[in-house]
């Protein structure tokens, strides 16, 4: 199948690469990753409130490590009415994660900055910042550009933030601006909420 111009995935690669790839992989580590990397890579996982197996999947679909969780109003199960309110198990999850940048985008009408510091106080976590989440008239460009101007002023780079959201258009974001990865709310907090 061959894209078009404005596709927003890679050329997969050929069987050669994959062939090289596989043999330096099995070079470098053998056949099975030793016992001690995968203890701390489970140690992360827990680190950054994800199950073993989701975090395996980004760093074999990322190559590197998570250095900031990019969240939605929506994934954090906010209900945006006089006041913010956040369930407890979202609220204790987000107190649990280490040595990850939060990240957030703020409902349409809300001021960037004052929405990350209501939220970091209602959560009691540091929000690092947050923007403006994309208008849903937004061109995919401009979707793209909304997300990795807050990546870009964090210095954090888009392949090694995870974004937790609901919807199909959130996840559409995340494709636009290339993060590693995009995991449902639901999914993310399941034992949570």
């Amino acid at each position: 199948m061959t894209h078009g111009i404005g596709h927003n995935r890679p050329p997969q690669p050929t069987g050669w690469q994959r062939h090289c790839w596989t043999r330096a992989r099995k070079e470098l580590v053998g056949e099975r990753l030793p016992l001690e990397m995968i203890k701390v890579r489970m140690a992360r996982a827990r680190e950054l409130g994800l199950s073993f197996p989701q975090y395996r999947s980004i760093l074999l679909g990322g190559g590197r490590d998570i250095t900031a969780f990019l969240f939605t109003a929506e994934g954090l199960h906010l209900k945006l009415t006089r006041e913010l309110s956040i369930p407890d198990a979202v609220r204790d999850k987000l107190g649990t994660l280490r040595r990850a940048d939060l990240l957030a985008l703020s409902p349409s009408g809300e001021v960037p900055r004052q929405f990350a510091d209501e939220l970091g106080s209602l959560a009691e976590v540091t929000i690092k910042d947050a923007g403006a989440e994309p208008e849903p008239h937004y061109s995919w460009s401009q979707q793209r550009a909304a997300l990795r101007d807050l990546l870009r002023a964090n210095a954090v780079p888009a392949a090694s933030v995870v974004m937790i959201g609901r919807g199909a258009h959130q996840q559409g974001w995340a494709e636009a601006a290339e993060l590693v990865k995009y995991l449902p709310r639901d999914e993310y907090f399941a034992e949570s909420a």
